[in-house]
């Protein structure tokens, strides 16, 4: 993706290189019908990661890597429920040929599902919440519903839970730690709870981010953290 300033009365010209094809391959349901997936491909110290996403019939391509071992980390299509991707696994890629890998989203057996409200019971609607694997790679995310109401399928482990605004315009903000929920490594279904209490926020801060020459930096962030 290229991001470009459109000014009025000026041409914008852009150059894009093509690249060779290196690995190609589907995402599947264990019916064998085509879903959206994506992938993570990455190598050991993570000087080149690229994210890949399929189209809605599961079907990428992927290219323009030096030859090399690298990592790839399958993951579930956006907005795609119910299934979970397997492992991590290592592929090797070379210039001169393409390595076909496909990838079966099977249907999962473990689930969150929560609510997040203000204190005094008000639904959060539109929060993001998020669930990082604790003892190998893997991480899902749901939004809340007008309800406050989420759900998320995941794999056996133990997951890590947490709750922040999807925008920055949000009017509240959650002060609590990361909720650690536990699974069994296995196929048995399993179905835990983990709910949000959010404060609405009484300030807020405002600023902009420049470099050194004092110009406007587009792509920054700020991180806030309390000394408690």
């Amino acid at each position: 993706v290229q991001d470009f300033d459109v000014i009025e009365g000026e041409l914008v010209t852009l150059n894009f290189t093509l690249t060779t094809v290196q690995m190609a391959g589907k995402f599947t349901k264990t019916d064998g019908t085509g879903v959206r997936g994506s992938l993570n491909v990455f190598n050991a110290d993570y000087s080149k990661n690229v994210h890949i996403e399929s189209n809605d019939i599961g079907d990428y391509v992927m290219g323009g890597f030096p030859a090399g071992t690298y990592t790839v980390q399958p993951m579930v299509g956006y907005n795609v429920t119910g299934l979970i991707a397997p492992d991590p696994s290592e592929v090797t890629l070379t210039t001169d040929s393409v390595l076909t890998k496909n990838f079966t989203l099977s249907a999962a057996a473990k689930s969150i599902t929560g609510t997040g409200t203000r204190i005094g019971g008000v639904a959060v609607a539109g929060a993001c919440v998020n669930a990082n694997k604790m003892n190998g790679q893997g991480w899902s995310n749901a939004n809340t519903d007008a309800s406050g109401n989420y759900a998320m399928s995941l794999s056996g482990g133990s997951w890590n839970v947490q709750v922040n605004p999807c925008n920055s315009d949000a009017d509240w903000i959650y002060n609590g730690t990361p909720i650690m929920i536990d699974f069994n490594m296995d196929g048995t279904v399993e179905s835990k709870a983990a709910n949000f209490n959010v404060t609405t926020a009484s300030s807020s801060i405002s600023g902009t981010i420049t470099d050194q020459n004092g110009v406007l930096v587009t792509s920054g962030s700020i991180n806030f953290r309390t000394s408690d």
